[in-house]
């Protein structure tokens, strides 16, 4: 039947809708091929005519029927368009509460705004172990860890998941998940070692997980890094302000060691913020004490704290939080005499920004009262030298050959002085916590020590958190660098999910339909090329002179013919637009190259390097990082607090690198600015990730008003547009999820074939063997178990089917090889006679007492005593395995507990409509009858 064909009378179609972006409708008449009109009747009553163009190629998108309404994997819909995107999702996450969708390789989350309990011990049992977790259980973030752990586990390859979405969308808290479900399932497996007869699987861990040290210290940087990086917005009230790439290394399913990657803290909130947004969660956190000996109070008392006239969060106690944030301190480690010490850094900064700098004798001119109360706290907290702060925040010296000058600043210069300080030191808090928390996620026992140098051989996940795609009404250099990450991420998912597979199926010469997709090179082009915006932000970096309006000038001198940049039209002049993969978002040059330099004058430097306290004098001067007082202790990790704060630091360089080179050794790479740095942090980790196997996790926000499960079809499109969903699932349906090089497939499946075949392993018989095993296929039993292993990458039949070779350099089938394990051991497992075929190259069997291949000579009897003593002995470990673990019986009935939750929670809701129907009925009888 051809596509022009389904076009008939009562056929159920999409058409565009200004408000709900697609609206439902039936056709009142079949299309006729060449016909230029087209009438539909739409739900709500409406009958509109469509005009039809370019021969046919421009109908509305067909409905699917209502039985395939809900899906949980959009592999699975029969037309696989955007509006039945968009309707499957709705659906799901409107009626069914559910807030996770497979999208063929990505799974689809949609933040609810809400708590929603499905993040508990039991949820994980349920994933843990599962084969079967595309298929068997409902979409979940625990499925994708799992399926990332599975194959680490199995065939020892590095795996990626990297989380994506706008600002909002639950991205931070689904990376959290992952982080927890992959230190639960290895605790489970640490604590089946040595489980005699356990046989793997949960190791009867049960309900109740127990964190070995590294995995609690994993678990406790979460809270640490929020505190200090993340801050309420007007997008979202957790939101992280810097980028994060956790590493965690496996042994033996167990974890080794751990390290964390930070990109591009967003300093300039310290000083300020944009109207109803808040600093950092710790300012607040810190402020709930009151502590008068840190002379702290409300924080509506703080310069620093009231940029956004906002200081709570709803539904959050800052004071909470602080404790969760001190028992974090403890688990890692950190004495309370060094906790002291960050939160005195924190209050001083805090005091800073109260410092009131007021015009001087002349315009060009400013000054600080001797008696100013925030610098007077600032510097009795610091210890350092009052004066020469309250000097060299309103000067600068100027040196020339044989020559000091010095120049005073006028107001505006002495609080970005002021500000520059304020931003130096809280980006030294964060960079030596950072380096703290890799300290104490290194390996601990000396035999683990020894053996360093073969850390890297390990297999590990990695779990990408960084900041979504940001546009507001005011974009300055921060919307810019991350917004430029994005880029990056989006082509290596194009990469990894569109042109490897294209390419592969080239190569192949594989039937294969071409699918377009948005290429954003040139764009990326732009930015980063010689002579692009970086480029050219360098350069005037390096100019004495330089300003943001002569960069902006010459970006629209060079760039202006690339159909990526563009300015505004109308409107404010200082602004450059760059045409984005999501969408155009529009640059304020004001303050560019400032940030850009990041610099802070040498003579503050030298002041608060001066400081009394060794502590804050190594930790502004670029100290290494403090070896964990509990390291060798116990999980809880109480150290031994020191009376010598700067005894604690030890001269070596943090094992896990911060990817934004920290701020106290600007002076030794002065000339690498904060946009050249990040550039070079983004390359390095699309080279990791590119070394990985990876996983997608794209988060939509779905609607701005923070309302909970409320979806806003037009923001929902935008964001399902700019990822990818939608060629995602077009390219996942038609594409080959099982892909096996002749090796690795011949190694696998060699014991399909004959002893002698079997033990061949030259090159040059590899393709012939691997044909050998594929020509099994042919035979009726082992169709049949290769049934179902295409329905879907989203729900394999065995770990065996989604673990990709895309780096293989040889050849690979398109064929769901997977089936063959399965096939195979039902054979073995069946008591029926073994019928032979003796005279061909390979022994081909049948189930159920079939005859043989046509002209075969076959002899039939039982199987051999060992083969019964086999599968008895298997079957009895499995049964006491089934019996000691009821974690099995969750296993399997998870799917079916929430299949019946939901049937439960629809029947609810139709038992309160129609309660609702009776009560309103009555009130009319009543009102009838008073009548």
């Amino acid at each position: 039947m051809s596509l022009v064909e389904l076009y008939s009378k009562g056929t159920r179609v999409w058409l565009p809708d200004t408000l709900e972006i697609w609206q439902g409708g039936v056709l009142t008449a079949g299309y006729q091929e060449g016909a230029k009109e087209l009438t539909v009747t739409l739900e709500s009553g409406e009958v509109r005519t469509l005009r039809i163009r370019d021969a046919g190629r421009d109908l509305p998108p067909l409905r699917n029927p209502d039985i395939l309404t809900g899906e949980n994997n959009l592999t699975s819909l029969s037309y696989l368009n955007e509006a039945e995107v968009l309707h499957n999702l709705r659906i799901r996450f409107l009626e069914r509460r559910t807030i996770y969708t497979y999208c063929g390789i990505v799974l689809v989350a949609l933040n609810p705004y809400q708590d929603v309990p499905i993040y508990d011990d039991t949820v994980i049992l349920a994933y843990s172990g599962c084969e079967d977790v595309g298929s068997a259980l409902e979409p979940h973030v625990f499925g994708v860890a799992e399926q990332a752990f599975n194959h680490m586990s199995v065939f020892g390859q590095n795996q990626s998941i990297i989380v994506s979405g706008e600002s909002g969308s639950g991205k931070t808290v689904n990376a959290r998940y992952t982080l927890r479900y992959l230190a639960t399932v290895a605790s489970a497996a640490t604590a089946s070692v040595g489980d005699v007869g356990g046989g793997g699987g949960n190791g009867g861990a049960g309900d109740d997980f127990h964190y070995s040290q590294i995995e609690d210290r994993i678990l406790a940087s979460n809270p640490i890094l929020e505190a200090f990086g993340n801050a309420k917005t007007t997008r979202n009230d957790n939101s992280s302000r810097f980028g994060k790439y956790i590493q965690i290394a496996f042994a033996a399913s167990q974890i080794s060691h751990a390290s964390i990657r930070t990109y591009l803290l967003e300093k300039s909130r310290v000083v300020t913020q944009a109207s109803n947004e808040r600093n950092y969660h710790i300012f607040y956190q810190l402020c709930s004490t009151e502590d008068a000996s840190l002379g702290l109070s409300s924080p509506d008392n703080f310069q620093y704290l009231s940029g956004g006239q906002c200081w709570t969060v709803d539904n959050v106690s800052d004071a909470d939080e602080l404790s969760v944030t001190r028992t974090a301190f403890r688990t890692l480690g950190l004495t309370e005499d060094d906790e002291w010490s960050l939160f005195t850094i924190l209050a001083a900064i805090l005091h800073l920004g109260n410092v009131s700098i007021h015009p001087g004798e002349s315009s060009e001119s400013s000054a600080i009262a001797a008696s100013d109360p925030g610098l007077s706290a600032a510097c009795d907290l610091l210890k350092i030298d009052q004066e020469q702060l309250r000097t060299w925040l309103v000067h600068r010296r100027i040196v020339t050959v044989g020559e000091q000058l010095i120049k005073p600043f006028t107001v505006d210069e002495a609080v970005n002085a002021r500000d520059a300080v304020a931003k130096f030191m809280y980006a030294c808090v964060f960079h030596w916590l950072v380096a703290l928390i890799n300290k104490a996620l290194e390996r601990r026992s000396q035999q683990q020590k020894q053996k360093t140098e073969l850390s890297h051989c390990l297999p590990f996940v990695g779990i990408l958190d960084i900041y979504g795609f940001e546009i507001f009404q005011v974009n300055s250099f921060e919307q810019f660098c991350i917004n430029y990450a994005n880029e990056k991420l989006q082509q290596q998912f194009n990469i990894h999910v569109f042109k490897l597979e294209q390419q592969i199926y080239v190569s192949e010469e594989i039937d294969w339909s071409f699918i377009e997709f948005t290429d954003n090179q040139p764009c990326i082009e732009l930015i980063e090329a010689k002579l692009g915006i970086l480029d050219l932000l360098d350069e005037e970096c390096k100019m004495v002179r330089g300003s943001d309006s002569n960069w902006l000038q010459k970006m629209q001198r060079t760039l202006g013919k690339s159909r990526h940049y563009d300015t505004p039209k109308i409107g404010s002049r200082d602004c450059f637009i760059v045409r984005h993969f999501a969408e155009p978002v529009a640059y304020t040059v004001h303050g560019f190259l400032e940030k850009n330099r990041d610099a802070v004058y040498e003579d503050l430097l030298s002041i608060v390097r001066a400081s009394e306290v060794d502590f804050f004098s190594r930790l502004f001067s670029g100290g290494g990082v403090a070896e964990p007082a509990g390291a060798a202790g116990s999980a809880g990790g109480r150290g031994r607090a020191t009376s010598n704060p700067g005894a604690y630091f030890k001269d070596i360089a943090p094992t896990g690198r911060s990817a934004q080179q920290p701020p106290q050794q600007q002076q030794k790479f002065s000339r690498q600015t904060v946009a050249n740095q990040f550039k070079q942090s983004l390359t390095d980790l699309m080279d990791t990730l590119s070394k990985t196997n990876p996983h997608f996790i794209r988060c939509i926000k779905p609607n701005d008003a923070k309302a909970p499960f409320d979806l806003d079809s037009r923001r929902a499109v935008e964001q399902l547009r700019a990822c990818g969903v939608l060629e995602t699932v077009r390219i996942s349906a038609a594409g080959f999820p099982s892909r096996w090089g002749y090796e690795e497939f011949y190694q696998r499946y060699r014991m399909l074939l004959r002893e002698r075949l079997a033990l061949s392993a030259k090159a040059a018989q590899l393709k012939a063997a691997c044909v050998a095993i594929l020509e099994l296929g042919k035979w009726p039993t082992w169709r049949g178990c290769a049934a179902s292993a295409c329905t879907g990458p989203a729900s394999p039949c065995s770990a065996a089917t989604e673990a990709g070779c895309s780096g293989a350099a040889t050849p690979e089938f398109a064929w769901p090889c997977c089936s063959l394990r399965h096939g195979r051991a039902e054979f073995l497992r069946d008591d029926a006679p073994l019928h032979c075929v003796g005279a061909g190259p390979l022994c081909a069997c049948r189930l159920g007492g079939a005859e043989c291949a046509p002209g075969a000579a076959s002899n039939e009897r039982a199987p051999p005593p060992h083969f019964r003593r086999r599968r008895a002995k298997r079957q009895l470990l499995q049964l006491r395995a089934e019996a000691r673990d009821v974690a099995n019986l969750r296993n399997k009935n998870f799917g079916l507990e929430n299949r019946l939750i939901e049937l439960h929670q629809r029947l609810d809701a139709q038992n309160a409509e129609l309660e609702a129907g009776k009560a309103k009925q009555r009130q009319l009888e009543v009102s009838l009858h008073c009548c």
